[in-house]
């Protein structure tokens, strides 16, 4: 098992409970789960951008939303 560390970060209440949203609406077990699956994705995105690349969101009507870090 890799090593752990522990992190401390203070939300404001509007942040923590878009935080806890999220919590739900992706039925993660816990507040970290959802951290650690928005940093994987985050550092998707930003690699994706760092070689040239995008990433892309297609919205159920069809339209397409280019994500930008940068």
């Amino acid at each position: 098992m890799a090593n752990k560390h522990r992190v401390q970060l203070d939300f404001s209440e509007e942040a923590l409970e878009g935080l806890d949203t999220l919590k739900d609406e992706l039925h993660s077990a816990s507040r970290t789960e959802v951290l650690r699956r928005a940093l994987a994705l985050l550092h998707y995105a930003a690699k994706a951008e760092k070689e040239g690349g995008s990433l892309v969101i297609e919205l159920k009507d069809g339209t397409k939303e280019t994500v930008r870090l940068f």
